[in-house]
């Protein structure tokens, strides 16, 4: 027993010790660092350990408080302005008023229903300010065919001959006319030949020589080619001649 006593004691006076060396080391280490070289190693260790328990320093240097700058003041006080002498109210009598706030509480009080109670049918018909907000009301079955065509499916021949109608109603309001291929002359330098498809050359490139008449390239327009080409275009996904439908 008394040798298990003696070994308990021996272990903590060593724990503490090392603890006390720890922290001697430490505050070394520490104060070391923000030393100036003009104090000596004891007193360094002397402010380390008052540090430590809480105690400041008395060698710490004064701290120099400087005087702010002063004010820029106008060289001449006649030529500032006025004070407001209005009333806030007066002020703001003409801001404008933020109603979102009332307007969400109006649609929440408008759509509150009992738990497990559907919704009436003037619920269902849209609170005035929802139907107000949207210009129109929304086509969710052209909405959904419209995603569907951007999703890859292909337009039905129904789909097809409106666009052609929209487009040629389109090109009436413009204006627009069929040039069946001008032969354009040097004599006459307002003529351009027009461009039908990208793979022809730029209008501003077709140009014609002085002397030399100019002519776009025909292009076959037969039924069976024209039906191939538009074939291919839905395959593609590219986009259609519509002026032949």
């Amino acid at each position: 027993m008394k040798l298990q006593s003696r070994s308990k004691k021996f272990v903590v006076r060593a724990s503490f010790v090392c603890g006390l060396s720890l922290a001697l080391s430490a505050c070394m280490t520490g104060n070391g660092d923000f030393s100036d070289g003009t104090e000596t190693t004891d007193t360094n260790l002397v402010s380390g350990v008052l540090s430590v328990v809480g105690l400041e320093s008395q060698h710490n240097t004064d701290i120099e408080y400087k005087e702010r700058a002063p004010l820029v003041m106008p060289t001449q006080a006649g030529n500032l302005p006025q004070p407001d002498s209005r009333k806030l109210s007066e002020v703001a009598s003409n801001w404008p008023v933020d109603r979102s706030k009332e307007e969400l509480e109006e649609i929440r009080a408008f759509y509150k229903v009992e738990p497990g109670q559907p919704l009436s049918v003037e619920q269902m018909r849209g609170h005035p300010a929802v139907l107000k907000a949207s210009a129109r009301p929304r086509d969710f079955a052209a909405e959904k065919r419209q995603q569907e065509l951007l999703d890859g499916d292909k337009l039905s021949p129904a789909e097809l001959a409106a666009l052609g109608r929209q487009y040629q109603e389109a090109k009436k309001q413009l204006g627009g006319k069929d040039v069946e291929a001008p032969i354009c002359s040097p004599e006459d330098p307002t003529c351009k030949p027009t461009r039908k498809y990208l793979t022809e050359p730029p209008v501003a490139y077709s140009t014609p020589v002085a002397g030399v008449a100019f002519a776009t390239p025909e292009v076959d327009e037969s039924e069976l080619v024209r039906k191939k080409r538009e074939a291919a275009a839905i395959e593609d996904g590219a986009r259609i001649d519509m002026s032949k439908q």
